[in-house]
Parts: C-alpha cells; structure tokens; sequence
C-alpha cells in the first residue's frame, strides 16, 4: 500500500469520488446511521492520514447514504427472491463505494468497472481477491462484458451516482448496447428530472468541484434498451423513506422538495432490460 500518495496526486475524477465515501463514513460515527458502512469508516480513516479532507454537507450525506441504502436493500431483496446469489453484479462507476464489502455474500461474480485512476485507488486502498476490477469507460460495454460473461444466475447492472453525469447520446448509446448483451438483466439506476437539474447545476452548488448534471429524465418508464422498453420494477424518492433518514436532510430542502413538481425529482429505479425469459 502506498502511503505517499495526495491529493494533489489524484486527477479530478478520483478527488470526486472521496467525498462519497466521506459521506458514509460520516454516517456510520452518527448515533443514527442511514447505511452504517464501517466499510467507508475504516477506508476513510486511513485515506485521510495521507489525505486530509472536510466534512461533507448535511444533505449530500444523507442523499448518498439514502441511495446506496435503497440499492443494497433492492440487490439483497432480489438475492432473496431468487434463493441463491446472483450470477454476477456489475458495478459500474463505482467510485470508492464499498458495496461488495457491505454485501459479501451477493454475487458468485461481482465486477467494479471505472476509470484507471479509481481503480488503481482501489487496487491500492482497498484490496478485495474477492471482485473483479476493471479499469476503462464504464459506459463502453465492450470493455468489461468479458469478464461479466457467462455468469451462473441472473445479471444486475448498478449505475450509482453515474448516468446523471453522462451526454444524453452517450446514456442512449449505453442501454442500447446493455440491451443487446445482458437481455432480461436488472439495471439499478439513480436520476434526476431536468427541474432539478437546473437546481442542482446553479454556480453555488457546483463550487465544490461536483460535476454539473448532464441527463435528466422526466419519465423513467419510457427509457428504452436496444428498441424496447425497460420494465420498471420499483421506483422511489429520495424522500420515500422512513423519518429517520429523511430528517437528516436540512428542513429547508424537506420542504422544497415536497412540493409536486420536486417530489420526485431525485429517483431510485430498478428496472428490467427487455429480453426477458423468466
């Protein structure tokens, strides 16, 4: 493990994916965590000893915590469902997220797919024989399908805190090609509507170094893959959630993101590619 590395070593995508995994870190000391990932704990301990950074903000820490909650507990839901682990679980930009330490028992196959940076980050500061690690653009299916394939059991695709970010030709192109080589797969996806989007984009709410968000969705239930429609199996706010994790959210925020028009405008979906057989 190299302890020599800085921040100043890390290009612009891998500082991105510290303030995620400060967010769950932040969460687990609470006395009422959301995800209670020691994981993340553990992670940014150490990273913040060559690594010195500032706490995160009230509402992304619960809005990152809430989200990879809703995914695990979908992942898990499914695992059960089907009476055996998965046959594989592509996580794709997965950043510094510690999904496959929270959930070890998932997948017979679990892939992290990112860019080099991340994954040499990973490979570093969090050593796992137990995934598969693949560096390169996540959203060119060519560059990890053969390691996902063949995969005993069903296939789940998680794209957590990454489509939002993507050209809105790049995100089409991308469920086309999943369509295409993973009919029947489930893909768990976050989004936002285009109102939120401007919200979220304002120069202030960008000063921190956060990427602006670039595809939106008003309608979910018309996304399609390789021609089809996806089938939606379940879909939640950000604010369908029990008191206890929504109240870690400013009061403020609670209230504008009440109103109709904002209620759903950060969304968790579980979807189905088409193609299905079963």
């Amino acid at each position: 493990m190299a302890a020599t590395v800085t921040l100043a070593d890390l290009d612009a995508l891998a500082a991105t994916a510290l303030v995620p995994l400060r967010a769950r870190a932040e969460d687990a000391a609470s006395p009422s965590p959301i995800l209670g990932d020691r994981a993340a704990a553990d992670l940014a301990q150490r990273l913040d000893a060559v690594m010195p950074g500032g706490s995160v903000d009230a509402s992304t820490r619960a809005g990152c915590c809430i989200r990879g909650k809703v995914i695990d507990t979908w992942l898990a839901a499914l695992a059960e469902r089907l009476g055996q682990p998965l046959g594989a679980v592509i996580d794709l930009g997965v950043g510094l997220n510690t999904r496959a330490e929270r959930l070890p028992s998932l997948a017979r196959r679990y892939l992290e797919v990112d860019a080099p940076s991340i994954i040499d980050l990973r490979r570093r500061w969090l050593p796992n024989d137990q995934v598969i690690r693949v560096a390169g653009d996540a959203l060119r299916v060519e560059n990890w399908i053969g390691d996902a394939l063949p995969a005993d059991g069903p296939v789940a695709v998680v794209c957590e805190a990454l489509l939002a970010y993507q050209r809105p030709a790049a995100v089409g192109d991308f469920l086309d090609a999943l369509g295409c080589v993973l009919p029947g797969a489930y893909l768990l996806f976050d989004s936002l509507s285009p109102l939120a989007a401007r919200l979220a984009n304002r120069p202030p709410a960008l000063a921190g170094g956060r990427p602006p968000y670039v595809w939106t969705t008003n309608r979910t239930r018309s996304l399609r893959a390789n021609g089809r429609r996806m089938e939606v199996l379940a879909e939640v706010s950000l604010l369908d959630q029990p008191t206890a994790c929504t109240r870690q959210f400013p009061a403020g925020q609670r209230l504008l993101f009440s109103l109709p028009g904002l209620r759903r405008a950060f969304r968790l979906t579980h979807a189905r590619l088409p193609g299905a057989t079963a």
